[in-house]
């Protein structure tokens, strides 16, 4: 699966271009947020995605950024 080297990469750093958070992770979030409604059963396979994502959607920017 696709998914299966995202896992690899977060079981190594904390974010898909390393430790620091940046437009790599950021371009993820809406195909992210589509994916996990049509298939969470992806994220459910996957811990260490699921955990990078679920970090993604609770900061602060993104949950301001989806009230608009």
């Amino acid at each position: 699966a696709k998914l299966d080297g995202y896992e690899r990469i977060l079981s190594k750093q904390k974010y898909l271009a390393g430790d620091e958070l940046t437009i790599v992770d950021l371009w993820h979030l809406p195909y992210a947020e589509m994916s996990e409604k049509f298939a969470p059963q992806v994220y459910e396979a996957h811990p260490k995605v699921n955990a990078w994502f679920k970090a993604l959607k609770a900061r602060p920017s993104w949950i301001k950024a989806n009230e608009a």
